[in-house]
């Protein structure tokens, strides 16, 4: 039993029965080996991670926490800062 093999029985061990899990895949547009290390899920993480396209993203997305909220008489929630 190779790495990837190994880490397909833990996804069908661990995950519920409704999730997707790399063993499982509908395969590719394009025939493609199997890889020995890595399941097809884990393949197309690595690909979107280290594209051209996601790096140039670094930096640029950002997340705001929203101060404490208050209520107006309305009722409508608004944010003070």
């Amino acid at each position: 039993m190779n790495i990837r093999e190994m880490l397909e029985k833990i996804e069908s061990d661990t995950f519920v029965p409704r999730a997707a899990k790399s063993a499982e895949t509908r395969g590719r547009d394009r025939e493609e080996p199997e890889d020995d290390l890595r399941p097809a899920y884990q393949r197309d993480r690595d690909r979107i991670i280290h594209s051209k396209a996601f790096r140039r993203l670094k930096h640029k997305t950002q997340v705001f926490f929203a101060p404490e909220a208050t209520t107006t008489a309305r009722g409508s929630r608004t944010c003070s800062r």
